[in-house]
């Protein structure tokens, strides 16, 4: 049963549209501990920590992305991104440093940021996931992409995480790793999320904050 099949499913898109498509809560994070792990970049960090009182939602991570990529500054844009996805969880900092110690994180991240511009998400991904960083995977590779990339009206990235996928294979029975698909299979998966938004009515990144927010619930 696909998802727009699945009544449990359906009534929470349409409990979701009735709410007024609200959007996913903003994160909370610790500044001290990542302050402490990347002490070169405190003062971008303790201005991120003053921003919407100190949460940091979809929106905001994604206006810091783009000004940090425009300034130059890729280590901001990827930090922003990591402390986004670990929230509160205290590994996030020692975690985020092991990926970028390793020498081929920054030219991996440039390379990703250059297929983004062509509008190539595969090679985007091969550059960033299959082949870049150890420890880094799809389930945090997948979220700086999603952040890093321009809106256009052509397939756009999405996060694959496993939460999201949890909700694919719970609601949806199909089934998405977030921990070792290839290019191929986050493209596969990028069609079958566009696919099933359009039988909501919806928009991929839509329906992608739903399934990440129901599971999480």
């Amino acid at each position: 049963m696909r998802l727009h099949q699945n009544p449990a499913f359906i009534t929470r898109v349409d409990e979701w549209k009735l709410r007024g498509k609200p959007e996913q809560n903003g994160m909370d994070w610790n500044v001290d501990k990542w302050q402490a792990e990347f002490p070169q970049h405190f003062d971008f960090l303790q201005k991120l920590s003053l921003q919407n009182l100190g949460n940091l939602n979809r929106a905001l991570v994604r206006e810091i992305v783009a000004e940090s990529l425009n300034e130059g500054e890729l280590e901001n844009a990827f930090l922003a991104v990591m402390i986004w996805g670990f929230g509160p969880d205290a590994r996030g900092p020692f975690r985020t440093n092991r990926i970028l110690e390793q020498k081929n994180s920054i030219s991996s991240l440039e390379a990703c940021i250059t297929s983004l511009r062509n509008q190539d998400i595969e090679g985007a991904y091969k550059a960033l996931i299959d082949n870049g960083p150890k420890y880094l995977g799809p389930a945090f590779g997948t979220k700086f992409i999603y952040f890093a990339v321009e809106r256009t009206e052509n397939t756009q990235p999405l996060i694959l995480d496993s939460l999201v996928s949890a909700g694919l294979e719970k609601w949806g029975g199909v089934s998405f790793d977030p921990i070792s698909a290839k290019a191929n299979d986050y493209m596969r998966y990028l069609e079958y999320m566009n696919y099933e938004a359009v039988q909501f009515s919806i928009t991929p990144e839509d329906l992608e904050m739903i399934l990440f927010t129901e599971t999480a619930r």
